[in-house]
């Protein structure tokens, strides 16, 4: 597995957690570091399945 790295496991980890138990766990003063650099922030973006589901019931006479 050449694309796990330390960082990349830090980074789920971290992510898992949340913020505040990732900075105790991570050792950081800094909550802010730790939600910069290895907590992944959830992509927000139109739940597109749903819109196809209902164009294709529609089309389907349903």
């Amino acid at each position: 597995m050449e694309w796990m790295t330390a960082k990349s496991c830090r980074k789920a980890v971290a992510t898992v957690l949340g913020v505040e138990d990732a900075q105790l766990q991570l050792g950081h003063a800094d909550p802010a570091v730790t939600s910069r650099h290895y907590v992944e922030r959830p992509l927000e973006r139109p739940d597109m399945a749903a819109r196809r589901l209902d164009v294709f019931a529609s089309e389907n006479g349903e």
